[in-house]
């Protein structure tokens, strides 16, 4: 017997929905009604930091050169890693090198990291993307079930709440 995939659909004008796997409540909701406070927020993000980049040019405080060369110089960060920058963590799953830019590993690679990194940090509490689908690289079903996986086979301890941040849209399961 296959286990079942949990039914959750978010309904615009609703609360929210949630279920409990492996003794952590998920409720899902989307970005401007958050169900509890949460501790961390989760951002989903590519190696050389670009996706959160505010989209305005502002005039450098340095000579251009110098801009420049940290530009070239930068190294990106590894795809599949997160970085922690006090309550903001950010999810590495996208490198815009690549074709497609992220992956079903990668998205595994920073949950895991993630529920270590909870436990590490005694995070009780976190609000989380539906990593991969943020920027529409992966579909939001297949987000949840690498979500729900990763859930049921990492052991504990793991956050009490997740807070799986949605679009109005929904998650398109039902």
């Amino acid at each position: 017997m296959s286990p079942t995939k949990p039914q959750l659909r978010l309904v615009p004008g609703e609360k929210s929905s949630g279920i409990i796997i492996n003794k952590v409540r998920i409720i899902l909701a989307p970005p401007n009604k958050p169900p509890f406070p949460t501790e961390v927020k989760i951002y989903e993000e590519d190696t050389l930091l670009a996706l959160s980049a505010p989209p305005v040019i502002t005039a450098p405080q340095e000579h251009p050169i110098r801009t420049l060369t940290k530009i070239w110089e930068t190294e990106p960060q590894p795809q599949g890693s997160l970085l922690i920058q006090g309550r903001r963590w950010l999810a590495l799953t996208h490198d815009l090198d690549q074709d497609p830019c992220c992956d079903e590993q990668a998205v595994l690679s920073c949950l895991n990291k993630i529920w270590k990194a909870t436990a590490q940090h005694n995070i009780h509490t976190l609000a989380l993307p539906l990593l991969g689908n943020t920027y529409k690289a992966l579909p939001s079903e297949n987000s949840l079930d690498l979500i729900f996986s990763s859930l049921r086979n990492h052991i504990p301890p793991l956050p009490q709440k997740i807070w799986l941040v949605t679009s109005a849209k929904g998650t398109g399961r039902k």
